[in-house]
This record gives C-alpha cells, sequence and structure tokens, in this order.
C-alpha cells in the first residue's frame, strides 16, 4: 500500500493509470503461470501450479489482489486495448485460479464478485454478455473436459 502512496504522491498517476500497471502486472504473471504449467506438464508430465510465487496460495492471492484493478480499467477504461488487456487478464487469471484450486482463493472470488455486483450495479447489465460466453467456453473447456486430471 505504501509503494502505492508514494507513487501516487510523487509522480501524480491518477487511479485509472495505475490499473493499468498493476492489470499489465496481472496479464504478465498469468502469462507466466500457463507457460510455467505447460513447460511443466508436457516436458516432465507432473503439473507445477505454483507460478510466480511458488507457493500456491501466494500465487492465488497475489492474481486475486490484482483482478479488482482489471474489472476498474474494464469499467472505466475508453481505449479498446485497455479493455481488452484488462478481460483477458481477468478471465486468465479466474482461469489460474481454478485451475490452482486453492480454497481461499474460491471463497475471496465469490467476495469479489458480489463486491464488484453492489459496486457496478448499473454497469453490470451492460458488461454480462462477455462473461457469459467466457463462462460457456470455461465449463465446456474445464469441467467437462477435465484437462488436467
Amino acid at each position: 500500500m505504501w509503494v502505492f502512496y508514494a507513487i501516487l504522491k510523487k509522480e501524480k498517476l491518477n487511479f485509472l493509470q495505475i490499473s493499468k500497471i498493476v492489470s499489465f502486472l496481472l496479464l504478465l504473471e498469468v502469462i507466466y503461470y500457463f507457460v510455467n504449467l505447460y513447460v511443466s506438464v508436457h516436458w516432465f508430465a507432473i503439473p507445477n501450479t505454483k507460478g510466480i510465487a511458488s507457493n500456491i496460495n501466494i500465487e492465488a492471492i497475489s492474481v486475486l489482489l490484482k483482478i479488482p484493478f482489471a474489472l476498474y480499467l474494464y469499467v472505466h477504461s475508453k481505449k479498446l486495448t485497455a479493455k481488452s488487456m484488462s478481460i483477458v487478464g481477468m478471465l486468465s487469471g479466474f482461469t489460474a485460479l481454478f485451475i490452482i484450486s486453492s480454497r481461499a482463493s474460491f471463497l475471496a472470488v465469490i467476495a469479489v464478485a458480489i463486491i464488484a455486483m453492489v459496486a457496478y450495479r448499473k454497469e453490470f447489465k451492460r458488461h454480462t454478455i462477455p462473461i457469459i460466453v467466457y463462462n460457456r467456453w470455461f465449463f465446456n473447456g474445464c469441467v467437462i473436459r477435465k484437462p488436467f486430471h
């Protein structure tokens, strides 16, 4: 928190710019996670779901803390590249959380969803279509076929 405060105070960045930075970091972390998972499964035949943090619980909280920034960027940005970066980061972050299967992350995802629905209840109707399409893809790919089991 202190780092964000120092950046805001010295650099005069607004919250939208910080959301862009954190969403980009989320995207990098999730890309690293999936590359690491792919390499561990196809080269060593052992799925490594630890990611950058080398602990599944810390990896889950690291991804989960960045998702609200991506949600803020998706709702408040006017540029298509920022919106697409945030939606890809959120969806791949949620996918990584479900692959990690940390118990605390499931509870935290529910809490983030409830808080987001309350905070963005006016915009919620406008932004539900990409989430519905993704949930159908996620259900078909991960629940029915079970790719890692």
